[in-house]
């Protein structure tokens, strides 16, 4: 049986959380959610060791029609899974920080 790591544990929490928001549930519909939970994982796994990451966010998100709302939804849905598994504030507000940094590469209604 695979190792769960807690990175993993995060992102699974962290879809958890957006696909029951009923104001997010339409941007995941017919999307292959077990490889946009790996891709999530290995961004954030990157992000938060400072490195870069191999994914091209504004190609990624391209033509989804994300507005500032929906952003804000989805980052405090990551947030509130990171803090679920035990990540502290002072972390959190670096990754409240870093997300902020990421809001022009993904919306763009």
């Amino acid at each position: 049986m695979p190792e769960t790591t807690l990175l993993a544990t995060a992102v699974g929490r962290f879809y958890d959380l957006v696909l029951a928001d009923p104001d997010l549930t339409p941007w995941f519909e017919g999307v292959d959610m077990g490889r946009l939970r790996r891709h999530q994982a290995e961004f954030l796994g990157s992000a938060l060791d400072g490195g870069t990451s191999r994914f091209d966010l504004r190609r990624a998100h391209r033509g989804l029609g994300i507005d500032d709302a929906a952003y804000d939804r989805v980052c405090a849905h990551l947030l509130a899974a990171m803090a679920t598994v035990g990540v502290g504030d002072g972390y959190l507000g670096e990754l409240r920080q870093a997300v902020e940094g990421l809001r022009d590469q993904v919306v763009e209604a």
